[in-house]
């Protein structure tokens, strides 16, 4: 119904302004406008405040493309132009509205404000002063060319059959047929006995990631798609939906490169990002030494009770965020030193490191400063058990990987 009501909305505040978008002013590379067009309108209407320029609109596409959207697609750019528009239409009606005015001492509105002039700051003394060479992308591509890759990946032809021994006797028909090239045999097989003649049993693009197509996660089955060759029958088994099958590979497409042409916007984006954060951290630094800014750590007094603060942290590794799970047993750590909260967490601290990420090393250095905060604490048995298991590599049961 929102979405129903804005398209309404929108159309008629479209009508009212008699908003006109020129898409002739719009050149195909937004990349080779020179400096002097950047004025030029290419969207305007009654209201003063909703001319867009074709420079506002590059900024627009710079800046998604820094959120990796890929303005080299048509339909990415004409989204971003009525967005662009939309918000601009919104804005007249709230001037008319005098929205501002009434709104004006809002703590939003405030830090709205606060937010653009941070914006604007940004732009002027970083991303604006970052230019991109080609050169620079094409080092960049060069370097993470095993990141670019497009997969490897198979097509196979599957048989589910209806027992074991009807499976045994398809799986010789079709290596007999197989091995004659008699492709057309196979088809009128599957399509009369197969449980799933579906797509004459084709499952396309199958990754080395633990899935097939149409069943979802099977890492049995998948393995056997990378274990079988080519020309040959796979052996009969069963998969994650309790059904008999077999297969042989259709097709094997190997892993190849992206072509830069195809990710230059993308890539152009991620050097563009990696120099702007360098050249932030570098005026950051400046303008905290300039400003002779003390950050005061020790006047900090935390109102989160370590009850809490266990909560989050057990939360953290209920959804795997392991670090984000010992970042808060550190929180207790430091801001109830010395407490049983914190003999706690330290032993809590050590347990996800050793059992969820798998750092022995620092795991038993935790479990040390454990026992020494407290000799006499009623986890020491447990941990002297861990820290044994930890040195001699032998986890105990509950420790141990599934």
């Amino acid at each position: 119904k929102d979405q129903e009501f804005y398209k309404n909305y929108m159309d008629k505040q479209y009508a009212k302004y008699n908003v006109v978008t020129h898409h002739d002013l719009i050149p195909e590379n937004i990349y080779e406008v020179p400096s002097s067009e950047m004025g030029v309108v290419i969207v305007e209407g009654k209201h003063p405040d909703i001319a867009l320029t074709l420079g506002e609109y590059f900024n627009a596409l710079r800046s998604a493309s820094q959120e990796r959207e890929d303005i080299s697609l048509p339909q990415v750019r004409s989204r971003i132009l009525k967005k662009e528009t939309d918000s601009r239409v919104m804005y007249a009606a709230a001037q008319d509205a005098k929205l501002l005015t009434r709104k004006k001492d809002d703590y939003q509105i405030q830090q709205t404000s606060l937010s653009t002039i941070l914006s604007f700051w940004y732009s002027e003394e970083v991303s604006d002063k970052i230019t991109v060479s080609q050169e620079e992308i094409q080092k960049y591509y060069n370097d993470n060319l095993g990141r670019l890759m497009i997969q490897a990946h198979r097509e196979i032809r599957q048989f589910v059959a209806k027992n074991e021994k009807d499976a045994k006797k398809h799986q010789k028909a079709i290596a007999g047929f197989l091995k004659k090239g008699q492709t057309t045999k196979i088809i009128d097989l599957i399509r009369a006995e197969s449980l799933k003649p579906e797509g004459d049993g084709i499952l396309p693009n199958v990754y080395a990631n633990g899935i097939i197509p149409g069943i979802g996660r099977d890492q049995v089955y998948n393995n056997k798609v990378w274990e079988t060759k080519p020309g040959t029958v796979s052996d009969i088994f069963t998969n994650s939906k309790d059904e008999i099958v077999f297969f042989y590979i259709t097709s094997e497409t190997p892993a190849v490169p992206r072509p830069m042409e195809d990710v230059a916007a993308s890539l152009r984006s991620n050097v563009h990002r990696t120099k702007a954060n360098e050249l932030f951290d570098e005026r950051k630094e400046q303008l905290l030494e300039e400003y002779a800014v003390v950050i005061h750590y020790d006047r900090l007094v935390s109102r989160i009770t370590p009850e809490e603060l266990f909560v989050v942290a057990e939360d953290a590794q209920r959804r795997s965020a392991y670090a984000d799970a010992v970042s808060t047993y550190d929180q207790i750590i430091t801001d109830f030193a010395g407490s049983d909260h914190a003999y706690r967490a330290l032993f809590m601290k050590g347990f996800v490191l050793a059992e969820n990420m798998g750092n022995t090393d620092k795991a038993i250095e935790v479990f040390s400063q454990c026992l020494s905060m407290n000799p006499k604490g009623d986890l020491n048995e447990a941990i002297e058990f861990m820290m044994e298991s930890l040195l001699s590599g032998e986890l105990p049961e509950f420790m141990q990987a599934d």
